[in-house]
């Protein structure tokens, strides 16, 4: 607390989400250039230079929204100083990598009164891969999760099915005000239920908010099967992006971030099949908002609709 008149800076930019891809490994890549500063967080692991979860309660719930509190995450006065008199950036930027900001749907207005004209990073994994990420993460970390795609369900329905504490968080999440506390079982809900992954790559849902409060000029859609096979090509299209110089970064290939280790799990190929048909409709809906397709929407529909394994919406009634 005693530093924080000296810390005086908001993100420029978000690398806003989403969960399992490869934020981890974009704010790596951008923490390298000489104009950009991530969290003034602890060495001991990635993370902690990277996503601060002010949004979503680190500080709790009564504090996810207030400008001073948040400052307190990103580094002081010297940093940039030193950065545009003494290294001779043309501007320094800091930023915040939570990969859970994109998925609660109060987050843009917030971010919109504090900083109205930060642009915002969104990177995007095919649904089915993304979830199944999640969830080996989750287990990895000791999450007590009673559900899994890694098995045949005799009870898709059951499985897929949102239960009703989930349907009322995400209403009472998008009944927020700017400054309104934070439900108290928010927490819990998001990482223990397969409802919430679901949500999260809901993407056209995810984003309305924030083509609502940002303008489109202002947000960038990565595809994470492009970002893995060519990253150079997408980190100084995102350099672009941001108005950063590009003489001043050097890539260097850097081991992925957050990588997970699923060993020897894979996912339910009628599981996968599931998710797959039940986000279709949705996957259209993004190539529609975002202006560009994507590797994992590309498929013919047609194809995809004849497929003989179930859709969620079958299975559920």
């Amino acid at each position: 607390m005693i530093t924080l008149p000296l810390r005086q800076t908001l993100p420029a930019f978000y690398i806003a989400g989403f969960p399992k891809c490869g934020t981890t490994s974009l704010a790596s890549q951008l923490r390298r250039h000489p104009a950009v500063s991530g969290l003034a967080g602890l060495p001991y692991h990635e993370v902690l230079n990277k996503e601060s979860h002010f949004l979503n309660g680190v500080l709790g719930p009564c504090h996810a929204a207030s400008r001073l509190l948040y400052q307190s995450f990103f580094p002081t006065v010297f940093t940039k100083f030193w950065a545009e008199n003494i290294i001779g950036v043309k501007r320094w930027m800091a930023f915040d990598a939570c990969p859970l900001t994109a998925c609660l749907p109060f987050a843009a207005n917030r971010l919109s009164k504090l900083t109205p004209k930060a642009k915002i990073v969104f990177m995007l994994r095919e649904p089915a891969r993304a979830i199944f990420s999640g969830e080996i993460m989750l287990r990895n970390m000791g999450m007590p999760l009673q559900w899994t795609l890694s098995e045949e369900s005799q009870a898709l329905g059951s499985m897929f099915e949102e239960q009703q504490d989930e349907t009322q968080l995400w209403q009472d999440m998008a009944a927020l005000g700017p400054t309104d506390p934070l439900p108290a079982h928010m927490p819990h809900l998001l990482y223990t239920r397969l409802g919430s992954l679901m949500r999260f790559c809901d993407y056209p849902e995810r984003l309305a908010p924030f083509l609502e409060h940002f303008p489109a000029e202002n947000l960038m859609f990565i595809d994470f099967k492009e970002f893995v096979e060519e990253p150079e090509a997408v980190i100084r299209n995102v350099l672009d992006f941001l108005g950063l110089e590009q003489h001043l970064f050097r890539y260097e290939q850097l081991p992925p971030g957050m990588k997970t280790d699923y060993g020897a799990k894979k996912m339910h190929p009628s599981a996968a099949e599931a998710l797959r048909s039940h986000y279709l409709q949705s996957n259209g809906k993004l190539e529609e908002i975002a202006g560009r397709s994507f590797s994992w929407s590309s498929a013919d529909p047609k194809q995809s609709a004849v497929s003989s394994q179930p859709s969620i919406a079958q299975v559920t009634q």
